[in-house]
């Protein structure tokens, strides 16, 4: 750019401008200058120009090093061509090689050398750009020094083709590299190995040429299977948790058809030198999962299996059937000479009983198989050792349960205020114990109105069922206080509050029948602190209910233990204390 604005000044220089004022007529104007002139006003925009590049991200690289090794002859003949690229002008030394090859003649192009760097590695030397050339003999130790044991250490340097051609190999040996594989070249014969160039040291070594025996066929193997089951009963279902060691007597131990009962899901299985697993569809006579190995002539295998089965707890026979290895010739024969056995052990369902001549209990859990003992995790269980590949049905029998109180009053506090005119009020509190949600009723005293109520501390509407009874709705318990004088455990406070009319008291002496509400849940303890007015004492307390010893009170304290389904009820009989 800056040659071509050079260049159009000298040439604007050459015009005569116009004079101001003047009309600019030259559009259609040319200027001629000697070539001489032109030359040089051309040769100074050149000398002139902005030159500088972006250098290259690399001075030199190695483009191709391709090795050649004979062992034709006792003394293996090595040799080496190398070609290079220099993109930046400048000297040059691009790493070759390293190990144990020494030089023996070089031919390289003019102007490269072939040197010995530090760390007895060969280098090209080379200055400017384009492509660079060298071609090396090279000496390495005899053959019988390329044993295992020995070898012979290469370092070859990073190349975009960097690649070891052998040739003249023994017909009972072949060359090694570890960890870079060789191809046989079809057309040449020789043996090519592409070398990695991460400045890895390599070592070549000559090995025996073992012939390739192939493989005997592929054959089916019949298998005898010893299974430990651990069977567990949940929310409808078997599940499974199967160790199997199996034995093949004949064939290449690669495969294994392992057949399950039609209904089962969830199948899982895992093991050794497991190549993979299919699982087959539900036929009349099973499910069959197709088992492959990557090793073949293992005869001895080892599996670990789980699957699940549908089970109706309303069922009157339970089937526990074991894993079964099918084998496609002569079925019937195997099935009669089938050496399979299957040990059991299932954890009890509470409430049913299984039966079965055998199964029987395990007394005592460390006769079982340290896996089956893990998989119980310690539980009881019923064992069965079982021969074969027949399934065993148990009998299954559902136990008479005694029922259970869904909740309990642990404790039942009342306060009767009773006033002369018959006007009673009644506080009442109860603490419900229950696991889950609750309805509740109360048959109230011909209760005249509720004042108040709480649950949980929370006000609170009962349902009225009829004139006298009500109803609680209990949710989810909570957890009680269960501090000093608190009861503890799962449940629900009850505080109610109501009033109620019955005959004046008489003003010199009568009797008045008092009554708790009723409820159907069985009540630990029930304390009743009974008021009357000041001026009237009891003269006697009879009824459901005792009189309790205890603090001094202005009330009558009263008390019953272990009430249920009864209304709380006594017949107060009083008299005016002036009396006496």
């Amino acid at each position: 750019m800056k040659m071509f604005s050079l260049l159009s000044w000298a040439l604007l220089a050459l015009v005569p401008l116009p004079l101001r004022g003047e009309e600019n007529s030259l559009g259609n104007a040319q200027v001629t200058i000697p070539y001489a002139e032109l030359k040089s006003l051309l040769d100074r925009a050149d000398a002139n120009g902005d030159r500088s590049e972006t250098p290259p991200p690399v001075a030199a690289v190695l483009t191709a090093a391709e090795y050649r090794l004979d062992f034709s002859t006792l003394s293996p003949a090595f040799s080496a061509s190398f070609e290079a690229r220099g993109f930046a002008e400048g000297w040059h030394s691009v790493p070759l090689f390293g190990g144990g090859a020494r030089i023996v003649s070089e031919d390289s192009d003019k102007g490269v050398s072939v040197v010995l760097s530090e760390g007895q590695r060969v280098s090209l030397l080379a200055n400017g750009t384009g492509v660079f050339s060298s071609r090396l003999v090279l000496t390495v130790p005899p053959r019988e020094d390329w044993s295992r044991g020995n070898g012979f250490e290469f370092l070859p340097a990073p190349a975009t083709r960097n690649e070891l051609r052998v040739s003249g190999l023994p017909d009972d040996r072949t060359l090694q590299i570890e960890g870079v594989p060789g191809k046989r070249d079809e057309a040449s014969g020789d043996l090519v190995f592409h070398l990695p160039g991460d400045g890895e040291e390599l070592r070549l070594v000559l090995e025996e040429r073992t012939e390739a025996v192939p493989d005997a066929p592929i054959s089916e193997s019949r298998w005898t299977l010893h299974s430990q089951v651990a069977v567990r009963y949940e929310d409808g279902r078997l599940f499974h948790q199967v160790r199997i060691q199996a034995q093949a007597s004949s064939g290449s131990g690669l495969s294994m058809a392992l057949a399950f009962p039609p209904q089962v899901s969830r199948v899982e299985i895992e093991g050794d030198d497991l190549r993979d697993w299919t699982l087959g569809a539900r036929e009349e006579d099973g499910r069959v999962a197709r088992i492959h190995w990557q090793t073949r002539d293992v005869l001895d295998r080892s599996l670990l299996v789980s699957w699940e089965i549908p089970q109706s707890p309303l069922a009157e026979s339970w089937t526990l059937a074991p894993p079964v290895a099918r084998f496609s010739g002569e079925p019937e024969a195997d099935a009669a000479e089938d050496d399979s056995r299957t040990l059991f052990a299932l954890v009890p369902v509470e409430g049913l009983e299984l039966t079965h001549p055998d199964l029987a209990a395990t007394v005592e859990a460390q006769r079982l198989p340290k896996w089956l003992q893990a998989q119980l995790g310690g539980a009881e269980s019923l064992s069965a050792e079982v021969r074969g590949t027949a399934p065993i049905a148990l009998a299954a029998t559902w136990l008479p349960r005694m029922e259970t109180a869904q909740a309990t009053i642990s404790q039942a506090s009342f306060e009767t205020r009773l006033v002369a005119d018959g006007s009673t009020l009644v506080m009442a509190d109860y603490v419900v114990h229950h696991a889950a949600p609750l309805s509740w009723k109360l048959l109230l005293p011909s209760a005249e109105q509720i004042l108040t109520c709480e649950v949980n501390d929370a006000s609170a509407r009962p349902i009225r069922r009829s004139d006298d009874e009500i109803e609680f709705r209990l949710s989810a318990p909570r957890p009680l206080g269960g501090g000093e004088g608190e009861e503890s455990g799962q449940g629900t406070t009850v505080h109610l509050c109501y009033a109620l009319r019955s005959d004046p008291l008489d003003p010199v002496s009568g009797r008045v029948d008092l009554e708790l509400p009723q409820t159907d849940l069985f009540i630990h303890r029930l304390d009743w602190e009974l008021q009357i007015p000041e001026r009237y004492e009891a003269t006697a307390v009879e009824g459901n209910v005792q009189i309790a010893p205890g603090k001094e009170t202005r009330g009558i304290l009263l008390k019953k233990e272990l009430c249920r389904g009864e209304r709380p009820a006594v017949e107060l009989y009083y008299q005016r204390k002036d009396l006496n």
